[in-house]
């Protein structure tokens, strides 16, 4: 569990799920320790096609045990602690060095492959990228928004989602892509990674692609889009969030019934 509010530093964990009563501060972890080495080793798990977690924990957890954490930062500072952290037995943080190079949202399907996804620049299309050996090597492929939804660049560098599921083959990127007059388009691309070079299978654009979000506390008083969440289930299906005019909810505070939904792909 992290905190949030004005500072999300604060981290607890639980043994159990159950008791979270051991807090722990990451930055001051590593402020406190030396630096270790670390390696992504490429074993077989078949739970790491289902624990993959969002993308704004910065994380990865590893398939052969433990954790590693990338971007780490104080939180009100700014100040950076180090690029890359492990979770050690204890439950406190340690900056390592590593070999294998990382430069964006990472996941290690159950495969022991490793896949990453970032934006290229100008956030006009988003890199997909996969390792078979630790992230020591890369092949990549280049995802881009088709033309005929006019949608030139990413909403924000960080409105995209990625999972992998090494018993399918398959990653899926979930993304939202603004046009010229700023409406957000939602869109999933499905990758097929049992190749050395992933191969884009299929684009979906989800929704009408007709409204203008906002992604923090100024989209409160209109509509609100926060983040892209994704999921690849085990038979090949996708759920996924959009949000365009006709996505409403029951809801209390906002008389327009403004709210994001969730669309399944075949």
């Amino acid at each position: 569990m992290t905190g949030g509010g004005i500072t999300k530093d604060i981290d607890t964990f639980s043994p159990n799920g159950l008791d979270y009563s051991d807090p722990s501060f990451f930055y001051g972890d590593e402020q406190q320790g030396g630096t270790g080495h670390a390696v992504v080793k490429v074993v077989r798990n078949q739970d790491a096609d289902y624990w993959q977690p969002h993308p704004g924990t910065g994380t990865l957890p590893l398939n052969a045990g433990g954790m590693l954490r990338f971007g780490n930062q104080e939180d009100v500072t700014g100040q950076r602690a180090c690029a890359v952290a492990q979770l050690t037995p204890s439950a406190t943080w340690q900056c390592v060095t590593m070999r294998a190079k990382f430069l964006g949202v990472v996941r290690q399907d159950s495969r022991g492959y490793l896949v990453e996804a970032y934006p290229t620049p100008g956030n006009a299309s988003i890199v997909l990228a996969t390792s078979r050996d630790g992230g020591l090597h890369w092949a990549r492929t280049t995802l881009t928004p088709p033309k005929a939804t006019g949608a030139v660049r990413l909403e924000t560098p960080s409105l995209y989602d990625v999972v992998a599921n090494g018993a399918l083959g398959q990653t899926v990127v979930s993304a939202r892509f603004d046009d010229a007059k700023g409406n957000g388009h939602d869109m999933v691309f499905r990758v097929n990674t049992r190749s050395v070079r992933p191969q884009l299978v299929s684009t979906y654009i989800v929704g009408k692609g007709d409204i203008n979000t906002a992604n923090d506390v100024t989209g409160s008083a209109g509509y609100r889009y926060d983040y892209e969440s994704v999921a690849l289930l085990p038979d090949g299906k996708i759920a996924v969030s959009f949000d365009d005019s006709s996505c409403v909810q029951p809801s209390l505070r906002d008389s327009t019934h403004r709210s994001p939904e969730v669309a399944i792909l075949l």
